[in-house]
């Protein structure tokens, strides 16, 4: 079967767009078994999670997602929507590639998407103290909201967690990021040819990394 008959097998709502790359818009409830199936195929694996950003179309927020096979010579991009810009919720694909944890945390500190079942929805770029989204395209910049402030603030020690029990129903558990018995040193910031400034906070047992967490 090629790549759309096997879609369209995994996920019979899904709906073709012409383009470069094969497009497929999928509903939310159907992304996470069909990245997995994507991810596991025998035939074309597509192992390799390309990106993942996040999208303001007007009436609905969401995510384009592309994979690719570890060769590169084939691609498929899922669009994934939802109307409810309230509360938006898409499944976090963030167990099946790991840079989705990094990637998915962008996109709810810049668009206010939660991702269900991510371990750690925390803002990745912005203060936790700030108010809005800022690539909504209603949104609106208020100086009185989001003043300028000079000063460094303190990082957050706190880890959000949201999951769902199946029927609709999400939950957000909070833990530490690091226990009090941890021993915790900064790295970084670092140079900026990164692309952006990296700084690391890392739990340390003697010369083992046990734990890093990434802002930047």
């Amino acid at each position: 079967m090629n790549i759309q008959e096997k879609i369209i097998s995994w996920a019979p709502e899904a709906q073709m767009e012409e383009g470069q790359i094969p497009a497929f818009r999928i509903p939310a409830s159907r992304i996470h078994d069909l990245c997995k199936n994507l991810r596991d195929d025998k035939e074309t694996p597509y192992k390799f999670l390309v990106s993942l950003i996040g999208m303001d179309w007007g009436d609905s927020l969401g995510v384009i997602i592309q994979l690719s096979t570890l060769t590169f010579d084939q691609s498929v991009l899922l669009k994934v929507s939802t109307e409810d810009r309230e509360n938006p919720q898409i499944p976090s694909v963030s167990d099946l590639w790991g840079i989705a944890n990094l990637y998915e945390r962008e996109v709810f500190c810049l668009l206010g998407i939660r991702f269900i079942d991510h371990p750690d929805m925390r803002r990745l770029y912005l203060r936790s103290s700030w108010n809005g989204y800022p690539l909504r395209k209603d949104y609106q910049p208020d100086e009185a909201l989001n003043s300028l402030n000079l000063e460094s603030e303190p990082e957050s020690d706190v880890v959000t967690a949201i999951t769902s029990n199946g029927e609709g129903d999400v939950q957000e558990t909070e833990s530490a990021l690091f226990e009090k018995e941890e021993y915790v040193v900064n790295i970084g910031p670092q140079h900026p040819a990164t692309h952006g400034v990296l700084h690391f906070r890392v739990s340390l047992d003697g010369e083992i990394i046990r734990k890093i967490d990434l802002n930047l």
